[in-house]
């Protein structure tokens, strides 16, 4: 801490085969908080162990802000994304504190005490594999994440098959051909 910023020139965490690194700096003002910065960068951060689910990331991320706004900019790469016949091991319930709402209600909606601004890519690598309900594929492409004057997600990009089949009854059928573009809006309040 020096005068009215405090700083962390370093910090890190391993999981898996990879590493996340990170620095950060925050600003007040008579000490109170007036907005933050941080970059964090990694390779092959295990994200998911699961026996169905194995996710490794590699980020460059730069995140900043204040009590109005956050933003999240940079690129994930997605060296390592394995789903393989993902099935639910136990029925769970619903928690207690869930509501049901029929047609005719709205549930309220809770609005976020900040702005989110979103710039962010993802970028699926090499090992990138998908098998479940008769589908076994390997996918490339990208994504990227913005947000939009209102505070919406907007989601664009291309994810192709680049290598796989599907089986069904009895046949193999490979993939010659798989392309999905994306445009989505979603709200976030």
């Amino acid at each position: 801490l020096q005068g009215q910023q405090g700083r962390l020139t370093s910090c890190g965490v391993s999981s898996g085969p990879g590493r996340l690194e990170g620095t950060g700096l925050i600003d007040l003002e008579d000490w109170r908080f007036q907005s933050y910065r941080a970059e964090i960068a990694g390779t092959n951060f295990q994200a998911a162990d699961l026996p169905e689910l194995e996710i490794q990331l590699s980020p460059t991320l730069r995140i900043e802000g204040g009590t109005e706004r956050l933003l999240v900019a940079g690129e994930v790469q997605v060296p390592l994304f394995s789903v393989t016949g993902w099935q639910s091991r136990t029925p769970v319930t619903p928690s207690a504190d869930i509501v049901f709402v029929n047609g005719d209600e709205e549930a309220p909606r809770r609005v976020l005490p900040f702005a989110v601004v979103l710039d962010l890519r993802i970028v699926l690598g090499e090992h990138v594999i998908i098998k479940l309900h008769g589908l076994d594929a390997r996918l490339g492409g990208d994504l990227t994440l913005s947000t939009n004057e209102r505070g919406d997600v907007l989601g664009t990009g291309e994810i192709r098959v680049i290598q796989g089949h599907y089986a069904s009854y009895g046949l193999r059928l490979p993939i010659t051909r798989g392309l999905r573009h994306f445009f989505y809006l979603v709200s976030i309040v």
